[in-house]
């Protein structure tokens, strides 16, 4: 978990939230506690929210020759937004 930071506002950094939103769910992964459709919709505007953050983050602080560093970083954020695109599927067939 990345270290808390404060932004130029005071709040927060935004990675140190998703890292407390990850936590939050594998805590609750081991005792089967289901967070719910409501908090899958959260989490897939807050994902996507994030990949709009990484990709602005790319375009505007990454030299053209980390394409491989922006690509891995771009995937997590497709592969969150999809886990919880997938728990919202699955979460309705019960």
């Amino acid at each position: 978990m990345p270290a808390a930071r404060l932004g130029k506002n005071g709040f927060l950094e935004y990675e140190t939230c998703k890292s407390l939103g990850t936590a939050a769910v594998g805590w609750a992964a081991p005792f089967h506690f289901d967070l719910g459709t409501w908090f899958s919709v959260a989490m897939v505007v807050l994902a996507g929210g994030s990949m709009l953050y990484t990709t602005s983050s790319i375009m505007r602080d990454y030299p053209e020759n980390a394409d491989l560093a922006a690509a891995i970083q771009l995937f997590a954020a497709v592969a969150l937004m999809f886990w919880y695109v997938l728990r919202l599927f699955m979460g309705s067939r019960r």
